[in-house]
């Protein structure tokens, strides 16, 4: 416990730092926006294909599956940016996250769901996620992340075109498969 608390510590500690050093001297006109962003879901990724073809097999929850699974979809994530750079009123740490939180298990629901596919009934251990994706990426995003809520945004009047996991991951789905590939066959053959 005590070198995971270790790990997450200077995890939050860089974070911390890093918006530190874009602290502008006071009287400096210039605006700083420190975008937080949560895991950005575009179906043209490396790891979202991933997670697309693991669906097609069944999608395991990782670890407990209680942990938050803090996400946006790409084309909000996008228009959030642009909100950031043009309200001039926006200025400090922004949390770049849909509106809707949610858990791992939520979250590999919603992907199954889409995909036409079920659920391991087995959850992926929490020491085989280590094992794959290396103890830092596995205890600071997969396996324990922030809850965290789009509050500035939301404060602004922002619209999500994406609120909740469910219709973000359609979307995604329905991108992928328009360019084809076999995800696009799988989807075919269990709607047909």
């Amino acid at each position: 416990k005590q070198w995971y608390q270790r790990r997450v510590r200077v995890f939050t500690d860089l974070c911390r730092d890093w918006e530190a050093s874009s602290t502008l001297p006071e009287g400096c006109p210039t605006r700083v926006v420190n975008p937080r962003f949560g895991v950005v879901l575009a179906h043209d990724t490396d790891p979202l294909k991933l997670l697309l073809k693991l669906a097609i097999t069944g999608s395991s929850v990782v670890g407990s599956g209680k942990q938050p699974f803090p996400w946006i979809h790409m084309k909000d994530a996008v228009q959030a940016v642009h909100t950031c750079i043009e309200d001039e009123s926006v200025q400090g740490p922004v949390n770049l996250v849909a509106p809707q939180i949610v858990d791992n298990k939520q979250f590999t629901h919603a992907l199954a769901n889409a995909c036409l596919a079920g659920v391991q009934k087995v959850n992926l251990p929490e020491f085989l996620v280590r094992l794959m994706y290396g103890t830092e990426r596995a205890d600071c995003i997969l396996l324990d992340s922030p809850k965290v809520a789009p509050q500035k945004l939301l404060d602004l009047g922002f619209q999500f075109q994406y609120e909740d996991v469910d219709s973000a991951m359609r979307d995604i789905v329905e991108a992928e498969c328009k360019e084809g590939g076999v995800l696009n066959m799988y989807m075919r053959k269990k709607k047909g």
